[in-house]
Parts: structure tokens; C-alpha cells; sequence
């Protein structure tokens, strides 16, 4: 489930992953631009002041635009000590060191939470989604159980006569092939008169139609959990609050 998850996730981030490089190209060619025009007017004016080799440098970072987004997107990423290219347009003395700083600052307090929040949400959402799958794909194996179940009864249902008996679930059940089946559907019955009693106790009476036999057993597949406990707890209050009361209105007709 958790690949599946981190998957879909992904391909589901492709289209938020593309105005996410939109947005970065322009952020960076905002200020690319602010860069090539200062280095751009610092090479003109003193060109004959420079020496050769840092000429070469503000060619290499800031010689043209690309260069100088690929600068400064290189700066942002890690991959190369961008304190030399600060240096360099710091040479320019018109505000390039500050704008160099806020830039890196901007770049990765700002844009790349913004851009990590958008790709969280998008995960959330996915994950949401999910949960709503599972929740169908539990509710579509429930009803194939239920099916199963159906078409077990009619086989115990020698005389097709819509109910079961209890020599009919007992014959069925003495075939430990028969006992395999059913613990596949997660029903594991160490007593089956018990159990039968049990279905018994629900429809009041000798026989158990295939409807209720399905519902009963769909209520006893698997382990009991916590709500089950407290449903039995609850039921077993109110029974012994309906048996006081009986036990009170006899005791008032004998006074």
C-alpha cells in the first residue's frame, strides 16, 4: 500500500510539478535579468580596469541570461560554492551583494517551502482518496463474502426449502473439507452446535433461512472487536434493567 501510495502520488504531482518549474524559471529569470543588467553595465564601464581573468569569470556566470539562471539555479541547489559568484557581483557596488543574499534567502525559505506545502497537499489528497478506495474494496469484498455465503446455504439446503436445519448444517459440517471453506470466509467454528444454536437465537426458531444464516455469519467472521463487546455489554444491561422492572411491577401486584 505504501508504494502504491508514494506512486499514484507522484503521477498525480505531475501537473502541480509543472507550474512548480514555471514558477521557479521565472523567479529565477526575475532576477537573472536584475544580475546580467548590473554585471552587464559594471563590464562596459570598466572595462579597461579589469583584469582578464575576472573577465573571464563574469563571462562564465553572468555572460548572458542563461548563464546567469543557470548561476543562480546551481547557487540554489547545491551544487557549486556560490560564494565566488557573490564576490564577483559584488565587484558591480550597485547593491548586487544584498540582492545576491536575498535572493539565495528568498529562494529557500520561501519558494521551496511553498513548493514542499503544494507537493504535501497534493500527497494528503492522494491519501484520502486511498482510504476511500479501501473502504469500497472492503465493502466489495463483504458483499462477495455475503455471495458465498448465499451459495454455501443453498448447497447445505439439500430439500430447497429456503432454511436450514440443524441436521442439514450438521452434515455439512462434519466434512472437514466443508470446515476449510469456511474458515476461508473467516468463520472458524470449533463448536458447531454452538454456533448453530447462536443463528438459532437470532431467528427464534427451529430452522434458519439462508437471509439470516448470510447476516449472522457476516456478524461472526473474524475476531470480536471492542464495539462488539461493548454492543454484548449494552445488550446484556438493558436486559437486566427490563428484568427489574419485571421483577418491580410483580412485586407491587403481590403487595
Amino acid at each position: 500500500r505504501e508504494l502504491r501510495m508514494m506512486v499514484f502520488s507522484i503521477m498525480s504531482s505531475l501537473n502541480a510539478l509543472f507550474w512548480c518549474l514555471v514558477l521557479v524559471s521565472l523567479v529565477i529569470c526575475v532576477f537573472s535579468l536584475f544580475f546580467l543588467q548590473i554585471s552587464t553595465d559594471y563590464l562596459i564601464l570598466e572595462q579597461e580596469n579589469i583584469a582578464e581573468d575576472i573577465f573571464n569569470d563574469f563571462q562564465k556566470y553572468f555572460g548572458s541570461l542563461d548563464k546567469t539562471m543557470q548561476t543562480l539555479y546551481l547557487a540554489t541547489t547545491g551544487r557549486f560554492d556560490w560564494q565566488y559568484a557573490l564576490d564577483l557581483i559584488g565587484r558591480t557596488q550597485q547593491g548586487g551583494t544584498w540582492a545576491f543574499l536575498f535572493y539565495i534567502a528568498f529562494f529557500n525559505f520561501a519558494v521551496f517551502n511553498v513548493l514542499t506545502g503544494m507537493f504535501v497537499d497534493h500527497a494528503m489528497k492522494w491519501s484520502q482518496s486511498d482510504n476511500q478506495n479501501q473502504i469500497a474494496e472492503r465493502r466489495s469484498q463483504e458483499q462477495h463474502d455475503a455471495a458465498r455465503l448465499k451459495r454455501l446455504c443453498e448447497a447445505i439446503d439439500v430439500a430447497k426449502s429456503g432454511r436450514i436445519s440443524w441436521d442439514d448444517f450438521e452434515h455439512y459440517v462434519s466434512n472437514e473439507s466443508a470446515l476449510i471453506y469456511l474458515a476461508s470466509l473467516g468463520l472458524e467454528i470449533h463448536d458447531a452446535k454452538t454456533f448453530f444454536d447462536m443463528l438459532i437465537g437470532v431467528s427464534d426458531d427451529k430452522y434458519v433461512d439462508i437471509d439470516t444464516f448470510v447476516k449472522g455469519c457476516m456478524r461472526m467472521k473474524g475476531p470480536a472487536t471492542s464495539i462488539d463487546m461493548l454492543s454484548m455489554g449494552y445488550e446484556v444491561t438493558l436486559i437486566h434493567r427490563q428484568n427489574r422492572r419485571v421483577e418491580k411491577a410483580i412485586d407491587e401486584l403481590a403487595a
